[in-house]
């Protein structure tokens, strides 16, 4: 598609047709399109999300120190339109983490009803911005390879993506890849490579079971889509992807920003008893693969 407008906005799915009858339609190459012009929201979060049925995911809304004590909430419809008291979130925990700007949507026991798009708000009536559309689909599928559900790392900071793997795939060689589309992606590392090149180091724990890749002097156009994969076979790979978010942060006057926290990577992992890194912060996850509410609205004064 070139030449994008306005009207070219909207929902998109691959299908394949079997006279009259659909016989598939994909779950993983659902598009939003949107114009540049209306991409100037204050507020990011990922365009896509993934997710496993009776597992976790938290969404995050990061947003700008103006809006650090506004309302805030999400809203989640089957299609994109405006939020009212009947689209706000009703499920799920929220919580307002204002020392890293970031506004988290935490769901458990997800079910395919909540598959749907998702929007964070801050503010009310005349005075209200939103974020781009974000799709979250759930999915029944469990993968042997596992990762975070998305990443967030400050721009000329590094971020940790930790690629997890089951018991027979030890021996195989890992690897991580950027794109969003999994088998035309670049391969920028693999376990059986350079331990560090440029400015991506791997290691591959073998008793713990996981592939890391640290990927310093982050920049924006580094904010993408990445797969960790194992070579399984010389025809087929085991893959799952993560989001990776490059965000600017514009720290707060009154208060002096350390160069431990500047480095600080927030990412949301997968349910695992395997230890995190030391400047990770830990949320409840997803495998990637793929509560009532306590507050539908959360203001927080300083």
């Amino acid at each position: 598609m070139r030449n994008l407008q306005k009207s070219d906005e909207g929902s998109y799915w691959c299908s394949v047709v079997d006279g009259l009858i659909y016989a598939a339609t994909s779950d993983e190459e659902y598009m939003l399109i949107a114009t540049a012009e209306e991409r100037n929201s204050n507020l990011k979060t990922f365009s896509y999300l993934r997710g496993q049925t009776g597992g976790s995911i938290t969404i995050p809304c990061f947003y700008g120190q103006e809006h650090k004590h506004r309302v805030k909430y999400w809203c989640k419809s089957e299609n994109i339109q405006p939020c009212t008291p009947t689209t706000k979130v009703t499920k799920g925990t929220i919580a307002d983490v204002q020392d890293k700007l970031v506004f988290l949507l935490n769901m458990t026991n997800l079910q395919q009803s909540d598959s749907g798009n998702y929007q964070c708000f801050v503010g009310e009536r005349n005075t209200k911005e939103m974020s781009d559309n974000l799709f979250f689909l759930v999915t029944p599928t469990a993968q042997s390879v596992r990762t975070e559900s998305w990443v967030s790392a400050r721009r000329g900071g590094p971020a940790t993506i930790s690629c997890y793997y089951d018991q027979n795939y030890k021996d195989k060689t890992k690897y991580l890849c950027r794109g969003y589309e999994r088998d035309s992606c670049s391969t920028i590392a693999q376990s059986d490579g350079e331990q560090s090149r440029g400015k991506v180091s791997v290691s591959d724990d073998r008793d713990q079971m996981v592939f890391n890749v640290i990927i310093r002097n982050l920049q924006e156009k580094d904010f993408d889509y990445y797969w960790c994969a194992v070579e399984a076979s010389a025809a087929q790979n085991d893959r799952a992807f993560v989001p990776l978010i490059v965000r600017e942060v514009t720290p707060v006057p009154t208060t002096q920003q350390t160069e431990q926290d500047h480095h600080t990577t927030l990412r949301a992992t997968v349910s695992s008893p395997r230890p995190l890194s030391p400047n990770s912060t830990r949320q409840n996850a997803t495998d990637s693969s793929n509560h009532p509410c306590q507050k539908q609205e959360q203001r927080k004064h300083g």
